[in-house]
């Protein structure tokens, strides 16, 4: 009858949702010893990066900055090591009259982690010099957000935004936040590994960015 077809369909209905849980409960099993063991593996693989016999302190003056550094992004990786040849590439800007400026997504340390390292300082001075340096926690605004890219444009006065390039190694932060601003995005890209990502200008060093202009 209409009526047993109606009650075989509903219990139909009922054996199939748990059959399907009992499948995906399996199936979150599976994947989730696959993870135990490579967690294990990783874990198990000896460190290659040993502590040296005799470390080195930070200096005093700089630890309240490390500290507030690594208190907001909690992993080490924002101390990276300078590309070579970068400050001999902004050196020969510096030399050829090429004005240049630093936008970065940083914590409030680039600019003197900059200067300590040597690479540039803004105006004058021993190393490298730029016209600023705007740190995304200073100013309150992040790449790829256009708006971090107005406090660098004040220090280029009378220089159209479509005649600055900027030299970026992120597609989504600096090719996507420069191309908003109106700026000609130049990807940093030294292994040659974003072809794909990005059909635009890309550079393996400073060097290349010299070349343009030495013409």
């Amino acid at each position: 009858t209409v009526g047993d077809l109606v009650k075989f369909n509903a219990y139909i209905t009922m054996l199939i949702w748990p059959l399907r849980n009992i499948g995906m409960t399996v199936a979150m099993a599976q994947r989730s010893a696959v993870a135990l063991m490579r967690v294990n593996e990783v874990l198990s693989t000896p460190s290659a990066v040993t502590d040296p016999v005799e470390p080195k302190t930070l200096p005093a003056g700089d630890r309240v900055e490390a500290a507030h550094v690594l208190g907001r992004t909690r992993h080490a990786h924002i101390w990276r090591a300078p590309v070579p040849g970068s400050r001999e590439g902004l050196a020969s800007l510096n030399s050829l009259g090429v004005p240049v400026g630093i936008v970065s997504n940083a914590s409030g340390q680039v600019e003197s982690v900059l200067r300590r390292s040597g690479l540039c300082q803004v105006g004058a001075g021993p190393h490298p010099e730029v016209r600023c340096v705007v740190d995304s926690d200073v100013v309150g605004v992040a790449k790829p957000d256009p708006r971090i890219f107005d406090h660098a444009l004040l220090h280029f006065p009378g220089t159209e935004r479509g005649r600055i390039a900027y030299v970026g190694d992120n597609v989504t932060m600096d090719v996507g936040g420069a191309t908003a601003a109106g700026l000609v995005p130049v990807l940093f890209d030294p292994f040659d590994d974003a072809a794909h990502l990005f059909d635009g200008l890309r550079v393996r060093s400073l060097a290349d960015v010299v070349r343009w202009f030495a013409g």
